[in-house]
């Protein structure tokens, strides 16, 4: 079972959101920081985690809900 979605993402500022939009198509990136990338532009449209994880190919919202929590905490 997910994690409830207690943190929100805060909003994006238009750097962070064109530089994961980037990410998410860069071929040169390593699959792991695409993933992350789609994932976090996925919750920042109001995806729950679940759906985020789907986004990006994961099964799990638990890793886009430790994702989020680093971003929100840090």
């Amino acid at each position: 079972m997910t994690r409830r979605q207690k943190d929100p993402l805060r909003a994006l500022t238009d750097e962070e959101q064109q530089e994961l939009e980037r990410l998410s198509r860069a071929t040169s990136e390593s699959a792991t920081r695409v993933a992350r990338a789609k994932a976090l532009l996925a919750v920042a449209q109001r995806l729950s985690y679940t759906a985020a994880a789907q986004v990006c190919g994961r099964r799990s919202g638990d890793a886009v809900a430790q994702l989020v929590e680093r971003l929100v905490v840090h």
